[in-house]
């Protein structure tokens, strides 16, 4: 969950403080966060059965060089586990007297022999016992998805706490989780101050522990557990609580009157002497108030103690996590402290199922509300759970003159993406369709991200095509495979890319014209409302009705005569206007001959004679010679003649696209189409792009739309919805992003998006979790191919000497 969703982060403490009520009669709980490894390797295993035979060895030394870069940024990639403990021996679960005596015997003979060094022998009957128990609790833990742990698991997490750090640590599969003791591990708090210097097999790591020492009065907002899992390194977080009885002999209620008499005394005594109460002493009075409040109204109350943990593989590095760590939870009003004496007891007293009995430093005292505040077991990733890296979480607040790279390793969550996720039924996914969005304004980022992703795309199974407007994409490739420093670093890459097939659409070869006829590929409706859609865009029937009947009627002609077998195509339709008796009509059609011959339009306008476009290669990369688009800023009504023929082009291209997507079902197919803003300018257009997004999951087709404005985005219609959404900040649209992302429209988050940085944007995953997100491509050849303007020796100069 987004650290900026505000109304969903209340909702989860809700449920938490339910939740943890629901726990009050169980009296004992045990809370740990632990760093586990995200088992990078195990997920490409996986992800490599839909690597396309072809590219195999290209997928797998992507894959090889993404492992080696995320070791060298940030050692290990991990992920967090959430334990929650519960004592369940202080529940009875007999039912009879003789049951129940039974229980209080062994009950009492457990605790002798364990004080005399030995252990009574658990069988499987006194196990059954508390299976009841066991499952009533189980069922309460579905509230937060919780899984029982396997022997394996449970075995692990108790050898953890003696090996944090290493990788063996990090998982349950490793060797040293069967043949491992505790008693292997020598602790050592004496070489540095606040610091336990672990030695054991496995190497010498160095922990410290950091406890939670003071809240403010109000634990609102605090979120401490939430803010530490934004740091670049792995943090633990460890809770343990008692449940305190409300009333009787050491209940809650007698320790209040105990307090309140006692603040009553000292208030008493201040006005005697003619001095007011001070602050602290009200504050305190009206507290007690409020306790009673609760106690009243029977709500659990939480004696706990809780702090935070760090390792590392120096004590200086251990050292400067600690600082970290206190740094950030300060930011929240909260006080931690590294406890410098008091190292061994915290490691002990932190251990799993260690009671807080006798605990008397940093103790509190709070409602399940007030636990709930502190946001735990929240995570806020974001992307697929399998796939390539394409950037990392980022909530970064100041990276101002910091390269890519550098923000990078400052970023523990790497965002991975599967491109065919979507077609796939997973559990916890909220959006079935594979299409993605890519919003934000030019030199915003988002054709370099579309292009990422389009490459990772053709790295799996099935055919892509990349519509480039703009003509630009095929320039900056051959630059690479005519690089000889590419050709002898990524020969692999550089055989790739010579599989590419590019298909230059250029009016003024005579081979190409009518090749995007809607008469010639299309059929029925779709032919008849593209055809209509062209004339329209290029030509003024606003006041010209018969010219514009006669138009209609001549392309209903063509169209059947078309799908009868003969030979015709969107020409006929300007001949037949043409040679009307009509003088408005035979004015018109003369005027329509004109602004098509000699111009991008021939394209669209054949005889019925031309080929259509066979692209049957892996990837194909499809672009129109000399098209010249407006910017998406520039006024509608100022279009010019040149600029509006282009934009007629798209139409039939937009279509084109569709068919592609619906050549085969069985085969995955994929669409990147740049400068898709280009359809909400142009009449029809938008039908055209709810026809290409509805061409979707059933047909195995996935498009990748890259657009200037976050109104392009429209989920109205079901079948058109984007699954993914990347958003790059636009300065007129910020409340509008913020909407559709799911997110407040409030004063901190339209600030947020406004000091985004560059290669930042908002992703919206398949799952509907929404978060800041660093886009980033480490890999040299890809950056040279995604390029789209010069880099200058003036900009180079620039940063050179920026201060």
């Amino acid at each position: 969950m987004s650290s900026r969703n505000v109304n969903k982060q209340e909702d989860y403490k809700r449920k938490q403080e339910q939740f943890f009520a629901g726990l009050s009669k169980y009296k004992d709980i045990d809370i740990q966060i632990n760093p586990f490894s995200m088992n990078i390797e195990k997920r490409f295993e996986e992800f490599s059965r839909e690597y396309d035979p072809q590219f195999f060895d290209l997928a797998k030394n992507m894959e090889e060089r993404s492992i080696a870069m995320i070791e060298k940024e940030l050692k290990q990639l991990t992920t967090e586990n959430y334990y929650i403990g519960v004592r369940i021996n202080g529940v009875g679960s007999a039912r009879t007297l003789k049951g129940k005596v039974q229980e209080v015997c062994e009950g009492a003979i457990a605790k002798v022999l364990s004080s005399s060094g030995y252990q009574l022998a658990i069988d499987k009957e006194f196990l059954e016992r508390y299976a009841v128990t066991e499952e009533v609790l189980f069922q309460h833990m579905g509230m937060v998805n919780a899984s029982r742990v396997s022997g394996d698991e449970m075995a692990h997490f108790y050898n953890y706490h003696y090996i944090r750090g290493t990788k063996e640590s990090m998982s349950v599969t490793s060797e040293l989780s069967s043949n491992y003791s505790i008693t292997d591990t020598i602790l050592d708090p004496n070489e540095h101050a606040g610091i336990i210097e672990m030695r054991s097999k496995t190497g010498t790591k160095y922990v410290s522990f950091l406890p939670i020492a003071k809240f403010k009065p109000n634990l609102r907002f605090n979120h401490v557990v939430q803010l530490s899992q934004e740091l670049p390194f792995p943090v633990e977080f460890h809770l343990k609580g008692h449940f305190e009885p409300l009333k009787g002999g050491g209940g809650i209620e007698n320790k209040k009157e105990r307090s309140n008499r006692k603040l009553k005394n000292v208030a008493r005594e201040s006005y005697e002497g003619g001095d007011q109460e001070s602050k602290k002493g009200k504050l305190n009075r009206f507290m007690l108030r409020d306790l009673e409040e609760k106690i009243d109204n029977k709500i659990p109350i939480l004696k706990w103690i809780a702090c935070f943990a760090v390792f590392g593989d120096t004590p200086s590095e251990c050292q400067k996590r600690s600082s970290a760590v206190i740094n950030l939870i300060d930011s929240a009003k909260v006080e931690v402290v590294n406890g410098t004496a008091d190292q061994m007891k915290l490691f002990h007293k932190y251990l799993p199922a260690e009671p807080l009995f006798n605990t008397k430093d940093w103790l509190h005292y709070t409602t399940v509300e007030g636990l709930s505040e502190m946001m735990i077991g929240l995570d806020n990733r974001v992307g697929d759970n399998i796939g390539f890296p394409i950037g990392c979480v980022s909530n970064l607040s100041n990276v101002n003159g910091k390269r890519v790279e550098e923000i990078a390793k400052a970023c523990r969550k790497r965002v991975l993406y599967n491109p065919f996720l979507a077609s796939e039924q997973v559990l916890g996914k909220v959006s079935d369709s594979p299409h993605i969005a890519i919003t934000g304004p030019t030199g915003g980022g988002k054709s370099f991200l579309a292009k990422f992703l389009f490459v990772l795309s053709s790295y799996m199974k099935g055919r892509g095509l990349y519509v480039d407007p703009k003509s630009e994409y095929k320039k900056w490739i051959m630059r690479v495979i005519n690089n000889k420093k590419y050709q002898k670093k990524y020969p692999l890459f550089i055989s790739y890319l010579k599989e590419y097939h590019f298909v230059t659409l250029d009016p003024d070869k005579k081979e190409n014209w009518g090749v995007l006829d809607p008469i010639c590929f299309l059929t029925g409706a779709d032919a008849k409302d593209t055809a209509e859609s062209i004339f329209e865009q290029i030509y003024d029937f606003s006041d010209k009705e018969d010219a514009r009947v006669e138009m209609l009627r001549n392309v209903k002609k063509v169209i059947a005569e078309r799908e009868a077998g003969e030979k015709v195509g969107l020409m006929h339709v300007i001949t037949r206007m043409k040679q009307a008796n009509n003088e408005e009509v035979k004015k018109s059609g003369n005027a329509l001959f004109e602004i098509v011959e000699g111009s991008t339009l021939q394209l669209a306008f054949s005889y019925g004679d031309t080929e259509g476009l066979n692209l049957t290669n892996k990837v194909t990369i499809l672009e129109i010679a000399g098209l010249k688009l407006p910017k998406a800023t520039d006024d509608p009504r100022n279009y010019s003649a040149v600029q509006k023929k282009n934009i007629a082009l798209m139409l039939p291209l937009g279509k084109f696209c569709e068919q592609f997507g619906k050549r085969d079902y069985a085969e995955h197919t994929y669409v990147a189409f740049d400068e898709a803003w280009i359809f909400t300018v142009a009449r029809g257009g938008s039908d055209v792009v709810a026809d290409m997004r509805k061409v979707g999951r059933s047909q195995n087709n996935q498009l990748i739309l890259i657009t200037q404005s976050i109104r392009d985005v429209n989920t109205d219609d079901e079948s058109g919805n984007f699954g993914r959404i990347f958003a790059f900040d636009k300065t007129d649209e910020r409340e509008l992003i913020l909407e559709h992302m799911g997110l407040e429209v409030n004063e901190d988050n339209l600030d947020w998006l406004a000091t985004m940085p560059a290669r930042h944007c908002l992703y919206k995953d398949l799952y509907g979790r929404v978060n800041r997100i660093l886009v980033y491509c480490p890999f040299e050849e890809l950056i040279e191919m995604f390029k789209t303007v010069e880099e200058t020796t003036t900009g180079r100069s620039e940063e050179m000497f920026a201060a």
